[in-house]
């Protein structure tokens, strides 16, 4: 897939950008020569046995692509047109190098669906990308169905029906607003899914596809620098157009990942890397060393589709510069005041981000005016979610749950409402209130404060025998059929916090998961739920074994 940025200070297209450092200082032809000889020697013998790569047949690549799409219930001329756009139909160019293979790249584009969501470090998977094509156009097949489960449904989420995958064709090239048509409109270009629903439209290899009319949603309906949310629902464009799907798509396995610290990232740098391959437009930092205000900042991470990163008070790990300078964000979102991200903090991340357009830093005097202060970027909403600002277990699976829903995530005390969270909930009526945990987090007379501000109509706790009966809980709530799922380790947070705004900005749930047990409430939900889309792990490290017992039951390997 080809990654597009919008206002980061690179330009955009439908094919890899080809960047090149310069020195600002010619080299003499001499030494430049014994580079090139130097580099191409010390290549050719792991390149050697690649070069004789060739393209196959136009009616061999047709084959493949509608195999593919078949296997994977994805009408074929969806498929079909992605490839052409991405790489014309091609795996290898005329030398036999796969297209897209720039060693000036960190993560190049590869291949025939132009891959660029991979880890770069998995020599092995990086050789299959390029050299065959069956394993990258299975790949691209399973990227574009999970766009498919994380993007906005439309209609009946029949996956016959070609208007259907809009959003998903959209989110194969970047999910962010530079495929917003109006925001195209403005720059006199067509964005990546109306691009594709063109060529669909086109014989552009007669004889080896089909012309296919695609209706497209209606523009009007998205505003410029509007993303829509992950769990809104569309109706169908009319005239609606079918594919060749033949009966009921054959069921998938879920896509099973673990995400853990490696290669001296952190789990949340891992994260950011992993799940927004193609940068993105904001990113959120908080404090490492405690919890309350990047737990309260997860819905306002899911509201800019973005990942949350953390940092240490004081100081800037390279780690943390590095992921920042891949993720290259317009905006740049800092969580609690000078004692949380010291000043100094804040002036290393803006000097490292030149091309920044808007830091935003949101504190308050405490834990709970910040949390107060998160909820004024959020959009007005029927439910409020509380939580004490005092520990986290509980309160993680509501956050995610809330943050999915553009509902804010705001801090009490144990006995009592502090006067910047009764504000917020004056200000914005909620009907309904949402509480994590027991009465030994959260009293009574916490939940009558509440009822007695004659607000909700609803108040409801949530609460188990432990974090993870209270996580399960939640999960079961919110989240009864299942879809994408995140787990998390339930005794430490570095982990879960980066996952609950993850997991939120993917449309799915959170679940603690630990040693309680080898039938925990974390297994029993997984085990009854209806569908398992996707299935992530972000752990803090050393837990392999935890993971493994969690996939066993179910079947699963990662």
């Amino acid at each position: 897939m080809t990654p597009a940025t919008g206002g980061k200070g690179r330009r955009m297209s439908y094919t890899k950008e080809r960047s090149r450092a310069k020195t600002g200082r010619p080299r003499p032809r001499f030494l430049r020569g014994l580079c090139f000889c130097l580099i191409f020697l010390l290549a050719a013998p792991a390149y050697a046995g690649e070069i004789s790569h060739a393209n196959p047949s136009r009616a061999e690549i047709a084959a493949k692509l509608e195999a593919a799409a078949q296997a994977k219930a994805i009408p074929s001329v969806i498929l079909k047109t992605i490839a052409y756009v991405e790489s014309g139909w091609r795996q290898w160019d005329d030398s036999g190098r796969a297209i897209g293979d720039d060693p000036g790249l960190t993560r190049p584009a590869l291949g025939i669906m132009q891959i660029a969501s991979y880890d770069p470090a998995d020599a092995d998977l990086v050789r299959r990308l390029k050299y065959d094509i069956d394993f990258n156009i299975e790949y691209g097949a399973d990227l574009l169905n999970r766009k498919w489960l994380n993007t906005p449904t439309i209609g009946d989420n029949d996956r016959n029906v070609l208007e259907n995958w809009y959003f998903a064709i959209w989110a194969y090239h970047s999910w962010s607003t530079v495929n917003n048509p109006q925001d195209r409109a403005m720059i006199g270009e067509v964005p990546y899914q109306e691009a594709v629903y063109r060529r669909a439209a086109a014989e552009y290899f007669p004889g080896f596809v089909t012309p296919a009319e695609i209706t497209r949603i209606d523009p009007d309906l998205l505003p410029p620098g509007y993303l829509p949310e992950i769990d809104s629902k569309w109706e169908t464009p009319e005239p609606r157009h079918y594919g060749d799907l033949d009966g009921e798509p054959a069921s998938r396995p879920p896509l099973v990942s673990m995400i853990k610290p490696q290669g001296g990232f952190s789990a949340a740098e891992r994260l950011a890397q992993t799940k927004w391959p193609y940068g993105s437009e904001t990113v959120v930092v908080a404090r490492g060393d405690d919890f309350p205000d990047a737990l309260a900042g997860a819905p306002l991470a899911a509201y800019y589709q973005a990942p949350i990163l953390l940092t240490d008070p004081e100081r800037v790990e390279e780690s943390l510069l590095a992921v920042l300078g891949a993720l290259t964000p317009a905006r740049l979102i800092i969580l609690g005041g000078e004692g949380a991200v010291s000043s100094a903090v804040e002036s290393e991340l803006r000097a490292a981000m030149p091309w920044l357009r808007e830091t935003i830093r949101v504190a308050g005097a405490d834990r709970y005016e910040t949390a107060a202060r998160i909820a004024a970027f959020l959009p007005a909403s029927e439910g409020v979610a509380l939580a004490t600002g005092r520990d986290y277990p509980d309160a993680l699976a509501l956050a995610s749950a809330a943050a999915a829903r553009g509902t804010p995530l705001l801090l009490t005390r144990e006995d009592s409402l502090p006067p910047a969270t009764e504000a917020v909930l004056r200000e914005r009526g909620p009907r309904q209130v949402w509480v994590a945990g027991g009465e030994s987090v959260i009293s009574p007379r916490v939940l009558q404060a509440v009822e007695e501000l004659g607000l909700a109509a609803s108040v409801r706790r949530y609460a188990g025998a432990d974090r993870y009966e209270t996580s399960a809980a939640i999960a079961a709530e919110f989240y009864p059929d299942g879809g994408v799922v995140y787990l998390a380790e339930g005794r430490g947070y570095t982990g879960a916090l980066p996952a609950a705004a993850a997991a939120a900005t993917a449309g799915g749930c959170l679940l603690l998961i630990g040693g309680d047990g080898a039938d925990s409430a974390a297994e029993r939900y997984l085990r009854e739920v209806k569908t398992i889309n996707e299935l992530v792990f972000v752990s803090a490290g050393g837990d392999e074994a935890l993971w493994a017992r969690i996939l066993a039951p179910l079947g699963l390997e990662e």
